[in-house]
């Protein structure tokens, strides 16, 4: 959902700086490392485009049901794209920074916080998430043997497993 992959891909980028740490210290350059090479590739190769299916394909669902697939400007896609990356990017060298000066306590609550509020805006956003048509005034939900044989619910099942092994490694 755009309003919940705002701070999710911050707090991506913000999590691999602070994480990094040590090693990220030992660095030349905050921008010309493996570790920031890596948070990009993954951004903008598997995350990013990702959350562009989505948008496109199920434009209702992604949106909170705050726009329909008809509501949807084209420049809409793109802009989306490049907040996913830049956003994980900016989370990226501010801890990166961050830890650079040892203010590594400031660094972790940048990517805790960030976390904290994506998973506010999907707990008191959850019924927005469960309506069952493109206008965002429709009441209707979904009843819960929807959601487990929905496509939609059945292709994030897939994204979520395609992605555990890049969060156990």
């Amino acid at each position: 959902m755009i309003q919940v992959d705002v701070f999710w891909s911050f707090a991506m980028g913000a999590s691999l700086a602070t994480l990094a740490g040590e090693r990220l210290k030992k660095e030349d350059s905050l921008i010309v490392n493996r570790y920031f090479v890596f948070i990009v590739c993954y951004l903008s190769m598997i995350f990013s485009p990702s959350g562009i299916y989505l948008l496109w394909q199920h434009t209702g669902w992604e949106t909170m049901f705050f726009f329909g697939f008809d509501d949807l400007h084209g420049l809409f896609p793109c802009l989306f794209a490049c907040t996913n990356v830049l956003l994980g990017v900016f989370g990226f060298v501010l801890c990166a920074l961050l830890v650079r000066r040892n203010k590594e306590t400031t660094a972790h609550a940048c990517w805790t916080t960030s976390y904290t509020c994506m998973f506010s805006v999907l707990t008191f956003g959850y019924e927005r998430s469960l309506y069952a048509g493109q206008s965002r005034y429709q009441r209707l939900y979904y009843p819960d043997r929807y959601l487990i044989t929905d496509k939609l619910c059945e292709r994030l099942k897939y994204s979520c497993i395609y992605q555990i092994h890049y969060l156990v490694n």
